[in-house]
């Protein structure tokens, strides 16, 4: 497990991994979702935004990827 983050309001634990998944824990069932990101780069930190809405992830070859954090899916780019 690297870099474990808990959300502003403690409902969730989010951690990566060396095989590039995050984790997703809701702090009260624990239950669990994961995002695989592209490849298997290793995850060096991951963040939650405060409103709770994106989740950012840190590759180990610099590389920085946004996340929704409900859908787990890639948020639009901005223009």
């Amino acid at each position: 497990m690297n870099a474990p983050v808990f959300s502003d309001d403690g409902n969730v634990l989010a951690a990566g991994s060396s095989s590039g998944v995050v984790t997703l824990w809701d702090t009260a069932t624990w239950d669990s979702r994961r995002l695989r990101v592209a490849g298997s780069d290793v995850t060096v930190s991951v963040d939650i935004d405060p409103s709770g809405g994106r989740i950012a992830v840190a590759h180990q070859d610099g590389r920085l990827t946004l996340w929704d954090a409900q859908t787990l899916d890639k948020p639009p780019a901005h223009p």
